[in-house]
């Protein structure tokens, strides 16, 4: 397995999206297993050879898509409280759709 960065392509980052949205132990605090280190590490270890990369790369990944989905959310929230309707902000951002079962309450800014 690689541990150099990967190179992902979208086609692998929506996938990617996907499996991770498959594993909720990984990004939802009120799954029964969100506290089980082993059943997490056991997902990442999971994704990481799904697709053959280190699992260090699947968190990075990871942790840098919910930190841009993140910073989408709130800009949202910013201009949905404090500014007219016609100037409401909307992501562009080509996984902010798809990253939004982390938007459920209690879910954003969870750690993996």
């Amino acid at each position: 397995m690689s541990s150099s960065k990967k190179e992902w392509t979208i086609d692998e980052t929506h996938k990617l999206i996907s499996d991770y949205e498959n594993n909720p132990c990984l990004w939802n605090p009120k799954d029964i297993k969100y506290k089980d280190k082993l059943a997490r590490g056991e997902a990442v270890r999971q994704l990481a050879v799904s697709f053959n990369t280190s699992e260090c790369e699947i968190q990075r990944k990871l942790y840098g898509l919910r930190n841009q989905h993140a910073g989408e959310t709130r800009k949202e929230k910013i201009t949905r409280t404090g500014q007219g309707a016609d100037e409401m902000y909307k992501s562009k951002w080509i996984y902010f759709e798809s990253l939004k079962f982390l938007s459920t309450e209690g879910n954003v800014g969870r750690k993996l």
